[in-house]
């Protein structure tokens, strides 16, 4: 994942990232950047999309994170901030979250030493496996109810159903496996996911452990 992307979503929940994306994007105007690479304040004004008026928005970040955001707008809140605001991260965040050469290059240096580990057992470097993760969410109108199916794997894709639980408490404690056959047991230790599937992972299980 791009690591602005990234940061847009790591600052907004769900709801806030899909409302920012459906936000019209010609109706978002990036004013002006005041700052150094410490401490920069970014202005946008927003049209609204409901009436002919348009709304002043201020994104403060430090050291490329998101300390303070402010619009003039009435509208409800999405938790900490309205559309405006997350149309604005979301839209812009190339310009927001922009890096350096340098920090570039740390960050991918980081990004690739997150795949390895080492194995204090064995005493040598482990390149860890990427596991895909695959949702499927389906409706049943007549009866007002969906269903969600959680896979995960290499190869092949294995649905959680009664093993969800041993799953997450795995993958948070990073210790333990899961087995799901011969041909697949998930292990902390040497599988990892993309970012944007950690996200995802993360929402889902706060959710499921909401229900328990």
């Amino acid at each position: 994942m791009d690591y602005e992307l990234l940061k847009a979503k790591e600052f907004l929940n769900v709801y806030q990232f899909i409302a920012g994306s459906r936000y019209p994007f010609h109706y978002v105007d990036f004013i002006n950047q005041e700052g150094d690479k410490k401490h920069q304040i970014f202005t946008f004004e927003v049209e609204s999309d409901q009436s002919y008026r348009f709304y002043d928005v201020k994104i403060e970040l430090e050291n490329h994170e998101v300390v303070s955001t402010k619009c003039n707008c009435k509208e409800p809140l999405m938790g900490n901030l309205c559309r405006h605001v997350a149309a604005c991260l979301v839209h812009y965040k190339e310009e927001i979250f922009a890096l350096t050469d340098e920090e570039i290059q740390a960050e991918v240096s980081k990004n690739l030493l997150e795949k390895y580990y080492e194995d204090a057992t064995k005493k040598e470097i482990v390149i860890k496996k990427q596991i895909f993760l695959e949702c499927e969410l389906t409706f049943v109108y007549r009866e007002n109810e969906a269903t969600l199916k959680v896979k995960i794997g290499e190869n092949k894709l294995y649905v959680l159903n009664n093993k969800i639980n041993q799953f997450f408490n795995a993958y948070e404690t990073q210790e333990g496996k899961v087995s799901f056959g011969k041909d697949f047991v998930y292990d902390p230790r040497v599988h990892y996911f993309k970012k944007e599937d950690e996200h995802l992972l993360m929402f889902l299980k706060n959710i499921y452990r909401a229900s328990m």
